[in-house]
């Protein structure tokens, strides 16, 4: 192919394929066509292709091109677009040069250098690509409804008696029914149920209860969130002035709900699909994107009362004495309805000090059994002495494992001599109580 000496200066048009298969490899570039528009070609490097681009192969892209009766003209390395793909006709009337000569150098298949008058009618500014930043700045709840409510559980957690000091509680013990369970034995127990109260005016408390109760409760609410937009950049080719946007509405819906700004568990499909979505331009360049949805929620709902109660009524139950244990006091004589000699009680007023006086015989004797075993001793002065090992079978005696040490000390406090056994003995009459757990031992001038 000939070089033709104007083609160092303008535009250059060619129908011939190795020349343009040279423009194209200086510039990476490859025939495509648009997937949408199957009858519109373009050269354009690699890195321009889109999945909007279909590549189309060298041999079928210049047959495309002799059937159509088009021209490829090369603009230049220094210009955006370097390949334009137009008819025949629209370059021969666009050219500068002869038209015939034009004509039949491009049928010889030359490669012509002309200058190329372009007229481009500017609607309004391209925005290749816009910056977009979007924040979640409302959560609103428009409608709410109950619409089914269940209890699924009720309980008193706590109750206190609260004394009202309006009555006397040795009044309000029921001293008949007392004495009348403690003569009943235990094949004939008290009845579970004595009848109502007769009286609940002199109940000497009040109630007080804490309830808790566990509600199951379905509501139904319509949702609404609002996302604020803001255009933060753009890219725009031509320098004329923004008359305005074209702004991809469904592509900023879209990149919302797949965003993390809405506080909402569902996938970005579902919320362009179930919420009812508007978006409106505010006068500062704002846009607003409201996404409202409506959904049913069940709730488990736990409600805590305090409730303050009077008695108004009631019924009679059991009564039972759980535990009995006989009473000795320091004054022995008193409990027994024994007196004590003047002579003795003079005495005491004289130095200042009570004196215990001594029982008749027989008063304060006690009967031992095998619950005694494993009770602690002790003396006079509380001290330990050992532990309750056995009963004799008469129950008048007790057997103690004293402690290391203390033998002597027990021998001492009964007055015995040497004993030889282990356990020391210990007899009833000197004994002065017992209780659930203890055994203590009368003082040595008693025994």
């Amino acid at each position: 192919m000939d070089d033709h000496p104007e083609e160092s200066e303008g535009s250059r048009l060619s129908t011939d394929r190795e020349t343009i298969r040279h423009w194209a490899d200086e510039h990476a570039a490859m025939p495509v066509q648009h997937r949408e528009e199957s009858d519109r070609y373009r050269i354009v490097s690699e890195s321009e292709v889109t999945d909007d681009h279909e590549t189309v192969d060298w041999d079928d892209f210049f047959a495309r091109l002799d059937d159509d009766d088009h021209v490829v003209i090369y603009h230049g390395a220094e210009t955006s677009e370097p390949f334009e793909i137009t008819h025949r006709e629209d370059a021969l009337t666009r050219s500068s040069v002869d038209r015939e000569d034009l004509k039949d150098r491009l049928l010889e298949g030359e490669t012509v250098t002309t200058e190329v008058t372009e007229t481009t009618v500017v609607e309004s500014v391209v925005v290749e690509e816009a910056t977009i930043e979007s924040e979640l700045v409302g959560t609103e709840v428009i409608d709410e409804s109950v619409i089914d409510v269940e209890l699924t559980m009720r309980e008193c957690t706590n109750c206190t008696l609260h004394e009202e000091g309006t009555a006397d509680n040795r009044d309000w013990f029921d001293q008949d029914r007392y004495l009348d369970s403690i003569a009943r034995t235990e094949s004939e127990p008290m009845e579970a149920e004595m009848g109502a109260i007769e009286s609940t005016a002199a109940v000497p408390y009040s109630a007080e209860l804490d309830v808790e109760e566990t509600w199951a409760v379905t509501r139904e609410f319509t949702e609404r969130f609002t996302v604020e937009s803001r255009v933060a950049d753009t890219d725009v080719v031509e320098t004329d002035t923004v008359e305005d946007r074209d702004i991809d509405i469904e592509g900023l819906q879209r990149t919302i709900a797949e965003s993390d700004l809405l506080d909402i568990n569902m996938s970005p499909e579902n919320v362009l699909v179930q919420c009812d979505i508007e978006t409106e331009f505010s006068d500062d360049d704002r846009i607003h994107t409201h996404f409202t949805r409506e959904h049913v929620v069940e709730d488990e709902v736990v409600d805590r009362k305090r409730l303050h109660a009077d008695v108004t009524g009631g019924e009679l139950l059991t009564m039972e004495t759980v535990h009995s244990e006989e009473v000795v006091t320091e004054d022995a004589g008193t409990m027994s309805g024994d007196t004590t000699e003047a002579g003795v009680s003079g005495a005491a007023e004289d130095v200042g000090e009570p004196i215990e006086a001594e029982p008749a015989e027989g008063a304060g004797h006690v009967t031992l059994s095998d619950d005694e075993i494993g009770k602690t001793v002790v003396d006079a002065a509380d001290e330990e002495l050992g532990m309750v090992t056995g009963v004799d079978d008469s129950g008048n005696r007790i057997y103690v494992d004293a402690h290391p040490g203390i033998t002597e000390r027990i021998k001492a406090t009964l007055e015995w001599g040497d004993v030889d056994e282990d356990d020391v003995p210990v007899e009833a009459n000197q004994i002065q109580h017992i209780t659930d757990d203890r055994i203590q031992l009368k003082e040595a001038e008693h025994l």
